[in-house]
């Protein structure tokens, strides 16, 4: 964007309708942050996130990055041999994205809210990895600031996908995937 001209009417293309329309018109765009995570799943798979986050005041006083504004991400997934065989665009904003050991599924806990809203709003979804269909998705409104998790741990020598949510009522929801098998659990 060319300075002084800053606008999210410039960035329409970019971002999905959602996020595109809770954005105030006067937001201020010069201040973003650009991120790259990576996680490995074994020796056979690497998920790659890439994403973009606006803030009005990008830096607490102590120059750090103070949580999620308005932001957009994809997310690669690479096989062993480094080609890519999987990707998607996602509204908001998310530093894990997961795939399964077995290859067969991508998860992501994605934060739909800037830091500054009062409803907190995350979208868990799985994508089937061989037809890039999404199989499973749920959106969960109030939630706790910093509320969603997740990601791959390592356990006796298994990968075990597990996310989780928690609510401001006190509740939580978590997700695990596990030798094929997907369960959810409140």
């Amino acid at each position: 964007m060319k300075k002084g001209t800053e606008s999210k009417f410039e960035l329409r293309d970019y971002l999905p309708e959602e996020v595109f329309n809770e954005i105030p018109n006067d937001f201020p765009f010069y201040r973003a942050m650009a991120s790259i995570s990576s996680q490995n799943i074994g020796d056979n798979y690497a998920t790659v996130t890439y994403g973009i986050e606006w803030l009005p005041d990008a830096y607490s006083d102590n120059g750090e990055w103070t949580g999620p504004g308005y932001g957009v991400h994809q997310v690669d997934v690479y096989d062993s041999l480094g080609i890519k065989i999987f990707s998607h665009k996602y509204g908001g904003t998310s530093h894990n994205a997961s795939i399964s050991a077995d290859g067969k599924y991508v998860f992501n806990m994605t934060c739909l809210s800037p830091e500054w809203d009062k409803n907190i709003r995350y979208h868990f979804t799985v994508y089937k990895v061989s037809d890039g269909s999404l199989v499973y998705e749920e959106k969960f409104e109030n939630c706790m600031r910093d509320g969603g998790n997740g990601g791959v741990q390592t356990i006796s020598g298994e990968n075990i996908i597990g996310y989780g949510i928690k609510m401001n009522n006190g509740t939580s929801k978590d997700f695990r995937y596990s030798r094929g098998n997907f369960v959810a659990d409140f």
